[in-house]
């Protein structure tokens, strides 16, 4: 009877131990999944995940001493923005009048024409607010400040008024619209260009009424120390026309230099005086800034802007460009919604996105940044994942479009959008080019292997990948993946345990397999492919059907990549564009959506909104980053109740660098890395979706020979709380049988 107490606690205690462990295995709380978005422009954090970043149509740009800032009119959202010119970054906005096309900067404040309601706005600067509305009719498009005697010239289109901070006191009608207005700060008086006359305003009255020999005025600026005034122009005869830069001497009324131009002016075409230097500065449109030497009236070119940069349409009036008198900076607008700082020094610039078209990013363990690029402004936005805010804006390529990034120095490499086939490595703290590498195609996509030492740019104007040596910037060899030149049809993922890289092509449905500079292999699916990622030894493919006119089917194939075999299909609302994994949970991003999926069972615990296009970014500091392309935002996940140690599939990496190729940036080194984590047991089931395998003996020869030691392992498993209770119950079975056996 004794022995019959004692077996029965036994069972009693094998069966409460058994339940603690289900529900340490089983029923830990599911992390709740939390998300905030970083306004990149204005550097600031909302709550509202969809948040899309406003649109601008920038018509005019003005600099103030006072505040140091530049404001821009945006006629979009009818309101000025303000601008720091030192982190460039928006600062605030201030609203106006209706569709408000220029702004000037007079003894501490701002004036701002608005010509879908005929009113200045009169700004405070300091304040940044609206002190008051000045009606003045019609549609002003144009708007100088005299600081003297405080009167506003407003140009319309029949005429020039002539306001006293209240109201109207004079109007002096013109055959035609100004093109350009400015201060002459030696005269006070306000010169203003009509296509073929300039007239110079003293009071309310006509004080020089000139006719030209040109055609047309496109921009004037007045030299601030002796009042000359600097006119491009234009002028038609017998059918050719001709280009002018002009300068007018008020004193003598006679153009006495004129310098005939190489390069036609277009709309948009703007001059300036800089008083910092004594040069002139102008512009051709928006395609080059040039500089005009005064004195030996030699004209030069100071800076090449990217043919992508188109020049602003509609009414443009002087001056879009302007010249800080502190430092020489000239700030210069462009479309699409861009703002150019330009050191003329050296000829470098850097681009405030004001309208932020951010494709795609990348993390820095380096430096613990993000850097999520602007293919409007060609800069790249530098992240704080400890602060979640923007830190610095970097220049870079034209059009940027693809990042990766050494994990040995943090150097990352940007490769530039579709019409420049360029790539450059650049210092991640400065955005200093260290080194240019040539591509045959722009890239659309970039790997660095930090085992062999190799940069991977995929090119698919090409339907290839370039294999590069970083080292030297040098292409090693091509290697053949596709036959369509869409970049949308590619993508590429690294895996660090074998060190392949995985190259999908959509049309085709296959999945091709680079180690170091050859094709090792070939993956056919059933399906087409649309993103991959390799987490621990499983390659994670997004793939849909589609047959020319719809996509269907969305799903995740889950493969083994030690044998490329198939071993989960996962059905899915939206196939992902990308994927991602963090603290135990995978993060599948699809258009509008967020899915956060346990790898264990493959249920999504968690759905979170998205922009329209996201892509992922990097993931540190417990938060994962997603970059919403064309709303100028990132969305930001945070979690709570994720335990520390959650990961259940390892980040395991085990690799040993002894690549020797010198390396003219940074020090060759011998690097080993070594980074484990417990494993756990899962059970996966074999589905109809299949792969066959392709052995390829593609390859191209390298310059370099790294030795690589990989730690290949079998698909992780994860234990099932359905096996602890089988094996429980089993034991219970056995100990209620040797009752019954002792009994007898």
């Amino acid at each position: 009877m004794k022995r019959s107490v004692v077996l029965l606690g036994l069972i009693t205690a094998i069966l409460v131990l058994s339940e603690l462990l289900i529900v340490n295995v089983a029923a830990s709380p599911t992390p709740e999944f939390y998300e905030k978005t970083l306004i990149l422009n204005s550097n600031q954090l909302v709550n509202n995940a969809t948040y899309v970043c406003n649109r601008f149509k920038p018509s005019s740009i003005a600099y103030c001493n006072d505040t140091g800032y530049i404001y821009v009119t945006s006629s979009y959202q009818d309101e000025v923005l303000v601008l720091n010119p030192t982190d460039y970054l928006i600062v605030s906005t201030i609203m106006v009048g209706q569709d408000p096309t220029y702004v000037s900067a007079a003894n501490g404040m701002l004036y701002v024409s608005n010509n879908g309601s005929g009113t200045i706005s009169v700004i405070n600067a300091k304040q940044g607010l609206v002190v008051s509305t000045i009606h003045v009719g019609g549609n002003p498009f144009i708007v100088v400040a005299d600081p003297d005697n405080g009167y506003l010239y407003v140009g319309e289109k029949g005429s020039i008024i002539v306001v006293d901070q209240k109201s109207t006191i004079a109007s002096i009608p013109l055959t035609n619209a100004p093109t350009s207005m400015v201060l002459n700060p030696v005269t006070g008086d306000v010169i203003v260009a009509t296509p073929s006359y300039i007239i110079e305003m003293s009071g309310t009255k006509v004080a020089l009424n000139k006719s030209t020999p040109w055609d047309y005025i496109y921009s004037v600026s007045v030299n601030t120390k002796d009042g000359e005034v600097y006119a491009l122009t234009e002028n038609t005869s017998n059918g050719a026309t001709n280009y002018y830069l002009a300068v007018l001497n008020l004193t003598s009324l006679g153009f006495e230099k004129i310098v005939c131009l190489t390069y036609p002016l277009t709309n948009g075409s703007s001059i300036a005086y800089d008083e910092y230097n004594g040069d002139v500065y102008f512009t051709i449109g928006l395609k080059a800034l040039f500089t005009f030497n005064t004195t030996t009236l030699k004209v030069s070119m100071a800076v090449l802007f990217p043919t992508a940069i188109v020049s602003l349409s509609g009414v443009v009036v002087n001056p879009s460009i302007i010249v800080n008198p502190s430092n020489g900076q000239l700030y210069l607008l462009s479309l699409p919604s861009t703002v150019f700082i330009i050191y003329p020094n050296n000829g470098s610039y850097i681009g405030i996105g004001i309208d932020v078209f951010d494709s795609s990013g990348i993390y820095d363990k380096v430096t613990n940044e993000l850097y999520i690029v602007n293919e409007n402004s060609n800069t790249l936005y530098v992240v704080s994942p400890t602060t979640d805010k923007v830190v610095k804006v970097l220049p870079t390529v034209p059009a940027p479009q693809a990042l990766a990034c050494d994990p040995n120095n943090g150097y990352i490499y940007v490769a530039a959008g579709s019409s420049y086939p360029c790539l450059v490595e650049e210092d991640p703290n400065n955005g200093e080019v260290v080194k240019d590498i040539s591509l045959a195609y722009s890239a659309s996509d970039l790997i660095y292997d930090p085992v062999k030492g190799l940069l991977y740019a995929l090119e698919p104007c090409g339907g290839q990948v370039a294999v590069i040596n970083p080292n030297n910037g040098s292409v090693i060899g091509t290697l053949h993946v596709g036959d369509e030149p869409y970049p949308g049809d590619y993508s590429m993922a690294y895996d660090p345990q074998n060190g392949y890289v995985y190259v999908a092509f959509f049309p085709s449905n296959t999945i091709t397999e680079i180690d170091g500079s050859k094709v090792v292999s070939t993956i056919k699916l059933n399906f087409h492919p649309t993103t991959m990622a390799v987490i621990d030894g499983l390659l994670y493919v997004g793939l849909v059907s589609y047959n020319g006119f719809f996509y269907g089917h969305p799903h995740l194939a889950i493969i083994n990549t030690s044998n490329d075999q198939v071993i989960k299909n996962v059905s899915l609302q939206y196939s992902p564009v990308s994927i991602g994994y963090y603290k135990g949970y995978l993060y599948l991003v699809e258009p509008g959506i967020l899915c956060i999926m346990n790898p264990n069972d493959y249920k999504n615990v968690s759905s979170l909104p998205l922009g329209l296009y996201p892509t992922l970014v990097g993931c540190s500091e417990g938060q994962v980053f997603i970059a919403n392309e064309n709303q100028g935002t990132v969305t930001i996940i945070s979690a709570q109740g994720i335990p520390q140690e959650s990961s259940s599939i390892p980040a395991t990496e085990t690799y040993t660098n002894t690549t020797t190729v010198p390396n003219t940036s940074t020090p060759t080194t011998t690097q080993t890395s070594t980074s484990t984590t417990t494993t756990s047991t899962t059970t996966v089931n074999h589905t109809s979706t299949t792969t066959s395998r392709v052995t390829s003996t593609s390859t191209v020869e390298s310059t370099s020979t790294p030795t690589t030691t990989h730690n290949n392992k079998a698909a992780p498993l994860a234990v099932s709380p359905y096996i602890v209770l089988a094996v429980v119950v089993v034991l219970v079975i056995v100990i209620v049988v040797l009752i019954l056996a002792r009994k007898k």
